[in-house]
Order: structure tokens, then sequence, then C-alpha cells
């Protein structure tokens, strides 16, 4: 059984947040061109959010849609989080759906 709680826990230097930026310096130093550092330079400034441009969100969530109605056609989806704009440009119902993220 594995007991390192390490990971989940709030001391400083030892947050979610501490390990993660530690592994991209790990990864900066050792893949310089890796793809996982260059996503920082493709998101935009939301309000107080750090996003990815909505015109890349919209084609992301079209592809992850089609893919879960190819397996079940019929099935409510909600973008709980995201702006109305998205919903609508990806032609998605915002009536009588619930948040998945807090129920």
């Amino acid at each position: 059984m594995i007991t390192d709680t390490t990971f989940f826990t709030n001391e400083p230097g030892h947050t979610l947040l501490d390990r993660f930026k530690k592994t991209l310096t790990h990864i900066g130093s050792s893949f310089p061109e890796s793809a996982l550092l260059k996503v920082n330079k493709s998101l935009v400034r939301e309000g107080k959010k750090l996003r990815y441009p909505k015109s890349l969100r919209i084609k992301m969530f079209r592809t992850i849609i089609d893919e879960i109605k190819k397996h079940k056609s019929g099935i409510d989806i909600a973008l709980c989080k995201e702006q109305p704009e998205i919903w609508k440009a990806l032609s998605l119902g915002m009536k009588g759906l619930s948040c998945n993220c807090v129920n």
C-alpha cells in the first residue's frame, strides 16, 4: 500500500502547484523544445482566468462532443464553467442541465 501523502499536502514547497513547477523546470532543462512548455504561450486572459482562445476551445469541445455522441447519442452534455457563447457555438442547450462539477 502506498502511504506517500506528500503529493496532497499544503506544506510550503510541497503543494501540487510547487510540484508542478518543479516538474516543468525539469522538463525545461531536459527537453527545452517540449510542447508542454509551449502550451502557456497560446493562453489568453479572460477576466481572472487564463484560457485557450475561444476558437480553439470550440474546436476542442466539438471534437470531444462528436466522439461522445458516436458512442451514445442523445446524451446531455454540459460545459458548466464555459461562457454562453461557447455553448451556442456548439449548439448546446442550456436549459434543464445541472453542473456535474458540483453534483
